[in-house]
């Protein structure tokens, strides 16, 4: 659907429904932005330019060197700041749908008035939409890219005069927009999320080493200072230590560390923690029952001795019938 989008700006969706015996058909044209209303088929007509749905914004074709409006007039040239908005809008669009369009797909929905533009009329366009945003956004022109998908060669210029740097080769190049390229899905998609870092150039125009990157946070459970020895010991034979030794206490923390550790471990480890897991709560479980026994026992055995000295809890309950004592016979 994205890449429909991309190249054409919109696309059908069709729907069929029953009603009764018969079967009906509806559709509606979408885009990025907004959609039309369903309408039946009957309603639609064919046109030189394709199937044509009410309410469907017609697209712009080029004849000659002037755009041409949806009746056939020549249009009225558009002014640099109109044509600037329409390429970043069309950047914009592409990032939220993961998508890395040519110029001549890009002018698809920018405006066809822009192929004509020279490559270095692009270079001043481009670097007017990065002049647009703010500081620290993604290069949306690094999303370019030519029919064998590599950066177009006029985006250099882009990213030098934007400050990104002078990439010294083509290789260079293609990975630093690539970065760029995943930092502006990372901004505009949907739903957006945090943008990695933006690759850093030397000054001879190679890729700079990349920093090591702060390691990740870690929870450690401090019980009567034993807690160094799960720096260096698995969280699935520290559970199994603290179980076989009694302690309760810190089989309560490995616990809590383990819930929080085990969708960083790979699969066998998982496995192997999640089985000392399941154990180590079963032993905890086990533990909290026995003690309810304990406890319990002192206050039946209380409750035996009061039904003893009382002469029992039976002593004036009435027999059942039958087996009342029968009467003695007198002797004659």
């Amino acid at each position: 659907m994205e890449a429909l989008c991309d190249e054409y700006g919109y696309l059908f969706r069709f729907r069929f429904e029953t009603h009764g015996a018969a079967r009906h058909i509806r559709l509606r044209a979408e885009d990025p932005r907004n959609s039309t209303e369903w309408v039946p088929l009957r309603a639609c007509a064919m046109t030189p330019e394709g199937l044509r749905v009410p309410g469907a914004e017609v697209r712009r074709r080029t004849s000659g060197s002037r755009p041409l409006d949806v009746a056939g007039v020549a249009a009225a040239p558009r002014s640099r700041d109109d044509q600037v908005r329409a390429l970043r809008g069309a950047l914009i669009s592409a990032a939220r749908f993961r998508t890395r369009p040519t110029w001549e797909v890009l002018c698809r929905t920018a405006g066809g008035d822009l192929l004509k533009v020279s490559s270095q009329d692009r270079v001043g366009l481009l670097l007017a939409v990065e002049q647009a945003g703010e500081e620290g956004t993604p290069l949306l022109s690094a999303l370019l890219r030519t029919g064998a998908g590599e950066p177009p060669p006029y985006v250099r210029e882009v990213v030098a005069a934007a400050g990104g740097g002078a990439p010294a080769t083509a290789q260079v190049l293609k990975r630093w927009c690539q970065r760029e390229t995943d930092r502006a899905f990372a901004v505009y998609g949907m739903p957006s999320r945090t943008a990695p870092a933006r690759l850093a150039l030397t000054t001879d125009g190679r890729i700079a080493a990349q920093t090591a990157e702060p390691a990740t946070r870690r929870t450690i459970v401090h019980v009567e200072a034993r807690a160094s020895a799960l720096e260096v010991t698995p969280l699935s034979e520290a559970l199994r230590g603290a179980r076989e030794r009694q302690d309760g206490r810190l089989v309560v923390g490995l616990l809590e560390q383990a819930e929080d550790s085990i969708v960083t471990l790979p699969k066998p480890e998982r496995t192997k923690l999640l089985r000392e897991m399941r154990t180590a709560r079963d032993w905890l479980n086990s533990g909290v029952t026995k003690r309810r026994r304990k406890r319990q026992a002192p206050a039946n055995r209380a409750g035996k001795a009061r039904a003893k000295k009382k002469g029992g809890t039976l002593r004036d309950a009435r027999p059942l019938p039958g087996l009342e004592e029968k009467p003695k016979k007198r002797k004659s």
